[in-house]
Parts: structure tokens; sequence; C-alpha cells
């Protein structure tokens, strides 16, 4: 007899201690933030080789008027945006870049050569008005006669035929555009237009942006947002005059080549069908938003014990923290679903808990939590922070346990005296007796009936004498709602 106490109060202390043993849920790492919501933020190898979040920094975004648009964040396709077919291509470098996760790189004979095809701008006869070249440029050397564009074809007037060409390259450390016969007027006389820019830095990026107005006839070229020379394409070179516009009109189309014997990087190579306004030159222009998925602790009021954050941030840059915990999943997809239709999320977070200094402030309950992530970057140095990882440290708040050795004994005045065993550790607030005339099928009259904890014991009353009653119990916690235990084991009893 006595050994079997001690193998009962052996079973206790061992579902005490699962009872508080702590669970960890890890987003990011290995991860590698699954079912996450992310806003202008991009994923870059970071912490122990895992992939960090980071905001988004300023990039050309796909508009109807494009011609074309390499933003190179991946390897490129044969054929682009149905108007080019891809001829030759560079490398495309993923761990150096300007904007985005990746930048092209050139060397003599690694270079990017487009054939027009029917509706692109380089097609012969398609109409030319206004018309925006731009691209971000990082020289390794800057060695003379280096091409970063350059097209050629020629026009046939009558008997006459004129060389067409379009071009960029390096002269002088610095960029030289030249059109010879590009623009020009009814009569189709020879014309020679050329921009000289600024002297640039090797090894340094720089914006190169070169745009036309066809009401003007004014062709402008912008090195980093500013103005380096502008021209204007009329017969006098100056503002009055006709307006000399741009012409293709060979009977077949020739390729478009970009940095034919260049060597360095280029990103972000666009070519707009209208006057562009001048880039924004800050790297960032938002924060960045996560939302993590809703997860699940399984059980009702288990408790946040800690909340790991691995990050970066310095300068002006930082990191804000929410959570949002709850019992009741719906309200959580709920909220999770709003936020996620919000343009700024910050501004809708009155049912959320800031985590100060990215540190939990008591142990809230709950069995839905999400986090979420606010990443602003320091616009001064153009330095975005990092969220490497989130640890959630949570104890299950699990049921109670069973009451158990539920034994039953008849009263000779047909009174039914129930008896069993509890711990008083294991969060019991209360029990429930069900009784039926059948196994298993507790539907008696007054079935369940209500027991206060610390009684372990209970007289049924009005039992149908002659029959067989079925009695069983379950145990509840003072969860909201209540946490029910498993059914104990059976007793039948016949008064």
């Amino acid at each position: 007899m006595k050994m079997k106490r001690l193998k009962y109060v052996s079973i206790v202390f061992l579902f005490l201690s699962l009872l508080h043993a702590e669970e960890i849920i890890t987003l990011g790492e290995e991860d590698n933030w699954q079912g996450g919501y992310f806003l202008n933020l991009i994923e870059q190898q970071g912490r122990q080789g895992y992939l960090d979040l980071q905001v988004s920094n300023t990039q050309l975004s796909p508009q109807a008027d494009r011609d074309f648009l390499f933003n190179f964040e991946a390897p490129l396709e044969e054929e682009i945006s149905g108007l080019y077919r891809l001829i030759n291509k560079p490398e495309v470098q993923q761990q150096f870049s300007r904007r985005g996760q990746g930048a092209a790189y050139f060397t003599e004979d690694k270079y990017l050569e487009l054939q027009p095809l029917e509706g692109s701008q380089f097609y012969p006869r398609e109409p030319w008005e206004d018309f925006t070249i731009e691209f971000w440029l990082y020289p390794a050397n800057l060695q003379e006669g280096e091409i970063l564009l350059k097209w050629k074809g020629f026009l046939q007037e009558n008997q006459r035929i004129l060389s067409q060409e379009v071009s960029c390259t390096i002269k002088n450390r610095s960029l030289h555009w030249e059109f010879i016969n590009f623009f020009l007027s009814h009569q189709r006389e020879e014309t020679l237009f050329q921009l000289q820019g600024d002297r640039l830095i090797p090894r340094r990026w720089s914006h190169h942006m070169l745009r036309y107005n066809s009401q003007l006839g004014l062709l402008e070229y912008l090195i980093d947002g500013k103005p380096s020379q502008i021209i204007h394409t009329t017969a006098t070179r100056r503002e009055e005059g006709d307006i000399l516009l741009p012409r293709i009109e060979q009977p077949q189309p020739t390729p478009l080549i970009i940095g034919e014997g260049f060597t360095g990087f280029m990103d972000e190579l666009s070519l707009s069908r209208s006057w562009k306004e001048p880039p924004v030159m800050l790297d960032y222009q938002q924060p960045g938003y996560y939302i993590s998925p809703v997860l699940d602790f399984h059980y009702q009021d288990s408790s946040v014990e800690d909340l790991i954050i691995h990050d970066n941030h310095r300068d002006n840059s930082r990191i804000s923290y929410y959570y949002y915990i709850t019992n009741h999943r719906s309200q959580a997809l709920q909220e999770r679903s709003q936020l996620m239709n919000r343009e700024k999320p910050e501004f809708w977070l009155d049912q959320w808990q800031p985590l100060e200094n990215a540190t939990l402030t008591g142990k809230p309950l709950g069995r839905y939590m999400m986090v979420l992530a606010i990443l602003y970057p320091d616009l001064g140095v153009g330095f975005s922070p990092s969220l490497s990882s989130f640890e959630i440290h949570y104890e299950e708040h699990l049921p109670p346990l069973a009451p158990l050795n539920l034994r039953a004994a008849v009263l000779d005045d047909g009174r039914v005296h129930l008896t069993w065993d509890y711990s008083e550790n294991s969060g019991i607030s209360g029990f429930q007796i069900y009784y039926g005339d059948r196994p298993g099928s507790y539907f008696g009259a007054q079935s369940p009936l209500e027991v206060e904890v610390p009684a372990q014991e209970f007289y049924l009353e009005g039992l149908e004498s002659h029959k067989t009653w079925y009695i069983s119990m379950v145990a509840y916690n003072d969860s909201s709602p209540p946490q029910y235990s498993n059914f104990s084991l059976e007793v039948a009893v016949r008064p």
C-alpha cells in the first residue's frame, strides 16, 4: 500500500514538471521568416549566414510608359517585357548593388545586347516623343572610350543615306552623349547634338538621367539629380526655332548595346517614354514592416516567459517592437488582416503592446500571439537596421489532470458516496461530476454537478434504485474560458 502511494506521488510530480515545461518558437534563422507579412522589406544574408530583414531601398517600379527596366535583382531572362530579345548579357551579382539586391557586372566581353522587337522604342518607325534614359553607374577605372550605350542605324532619303547613332561613352573621365542624325527636321538635314557631364570619380556610385521634352526640344543631362548640361534640339540650337524630333526609319531593327568594353557595375537601367522627374536620391523613403504569423501556444492562458530579439541598428536607425496576445484565434486573425491592409500600420496599434527597449515586461497570458517590427532607416547616412530573429519562450498552460482514484460506495439510504484524489498544486479550481445509465453516456437529470475545491468527496442523491449508474469526473482550471481535463476512470454503482 505504501508503494502505491509513492507511485501516485511520483506521477503527480512528473505531471507538474511537464505542466511548466518551457517551449521556444523561433522566427527567422532556420525558420526563414515563413508565413510572415512583409511591407517594404527585403531579405539579405546576415547573422550566422541566415536571412536578415532590412528596409527596401528606393527602387524604380514597372510602369506603363517604361520601354524597359532592369533592376538586376536576378539573372536576366531571354525576353524583356515582350519588347526586346536578349542577345548578350552581363553577370548579375547579388552581393553588390546600389538599389535592391543586385547589380549588373560588366567586363570587356560581358555586356548587354538587346534586339528591338515590334512596339519597342528602337524599332523602325516607332514614334518618339518625350523620353528618359537613366541608370546608376559604378565605373572601375573610367577608361577612355568605354561604351555605356550605343545604337547605330541609318536613314535613307531618296538617293541619300544618313548614318544614325546614339551613344554614351567615357571621355575625359566624364560621360559624353552624342546624337548623330537622330534629331531631324522634315528636310532630313545632317545634325549632331552633344552633351558632356561633370567629371566622375572611379569606384563610386552615381546616378545618370538623360531626359527629353519634345514640346520644348529640351534635352537635359542630370547627374545625381542635378542638371549637368542642357541643350535645345532646334534648328538654332537655342530655345527659339523649329524643333527637331527623334526619328528611326531604317528598314530593319539593329541592336541596342549597353556596356560594351565597360568594366564596372550598373543598376536600375531604364528607358521611359516620358519626361521623368529627377530621382529621389535618398536610399530610403519609408519604414519597413514585419508582421509575424499567428503563433499558437496550444493552450489558453499560456504564459510568455521571455522574448529574445537579435537585431542590429546604429546611428539614427531603430526598430520598434509590439506584440498582440489573445485566447481567441478569430480575434488574432482579424487583427492581423486589418493591420496588413493598412499603408502605415503604426497608426492602428491600439490593441498591441509595445516592447520598450525591445524587452518584455511581465508574463502576458494567452494562446495566440503575434509580434510586429517596424524598421526605421537612418535617412542621413543611408543605413537600414536589420532584424535577425525572434525567440519566444513560453510555458503551456496545460489542462489539469483528471481526478485520480475515483471511488463510489452505495450507502444504506440509497445515496452514493464519491471520493477521489487530486494534487492541490495542479491548478484545479473545480470539478464536474457526470453520470448516466449507460457506459460513457452521462445524461443524468442533473449531470454534470459542480463541486468546488478543495472537496474530495460528494454525496450523489436521487439515483433510481435497482439500476446500474455509470459515473465519471473532470477537473477544470481558472482560465477564461476554463480548460477541462480528460474524464476520469469510470465507476459503476447499483443503488
